[in-house]
């Protein structure tokens, strides 16, 4: 639940920025934005769970995803179409504590540190190799 209220700052940012300068349908906006009271997706947090519940699951039908989520299919569609845009710009300011380059900005400078880049052997299920051979060398023990 961290990391999911931290992206949802991001997230939430975009969101309002993107309903300020254009409308639901992409087109730039006229009048000052007001929000509408919705019984779709009401939050943003409702959205940011939507569309991330979207891309982790990839429903096979959208019908399954409106569903789901109590919409009608075409504002199903609409929504993914949206969210994933302001997704990927939120996602573009977040960086989590795992990401490499915040992460060395944190490490001192003065201090030694140790990296675990051990190889280790993944088990397998025996198949036929033919049909799967990738066409590597097989690692001998």
């Amino acid at each position: 639940m961290k990391k999911f209220d931290e992206l949802l700052l991001y997230f939430e940012s975009e969101l309002e920025d993107y309903f300020q300068h254009y409308t639901f349908n992409g087109k730039p906006r006229k009048n000052k934005y007001t929000p509408k009271a919705q019984d779709q997706l009401p939050t943003a947090g409702d959205k940011l769970f939507f569309i991330l519940y979207y891309l982790k699951n990839n429903p096979t039908t959208q019908e399954a995803l409106a569903y789901t989520f109590d919409l009608p299919q075409d504002m199903c569609n609409k929504w993914i179409q949206l969210l994933a845009k302001i997704l990927s710009k939120a996602l573009k300011s977040y960086q989590p504590e795992q990401n490499p380059h915040r992460l060395v900005n944190q490490l001192n400078e003065n201090e030694e540190y140790t990296v675990d880049g051990t190889e280790r052997l993944v088990q397998r299920d025996h198949y036929v190799q033919e049909e799967y051979f990738s066409g590597k060398k097989k690692h001998i023990q």
